[in-house]
């Protein structure tokens, strides 16, 4: 896969592949939410999920390395 690179306005790059930690699931208005780091991989979190018994249900909103919303199988 390649870098993931984002520019700011002053030109400095900021690599975001190290920043694929999850902080954990919490519950908001009877739902399930992953809070994660915004460099984690559909892959990386789908194993972490796996880990804690947890699937993802579909990805309705999943960029080429990214999720941004999708649903928790539990």
């Amino acid at each position: 896969f390649p870098v993931t690179i984002h520019t700011c306005s002053q030109g400095v790059l900021i690599p975001m592949e190290k920043f694929n930690q999850v902080i954990g699931i919490s519950e908001i208005h009877g739902k399930k939410v992953v809070e994660t780091q915004t460099g984690i991989t559909v892959f990386q979190l789908s194993e972490w999920l796996h880990e804690k018994g947890y699937a993802l249900d579909g990805l309705p909103q999943m960029g080429f390395r990214d999720v941004t919303a999708c649903t928790l199988n539990i």
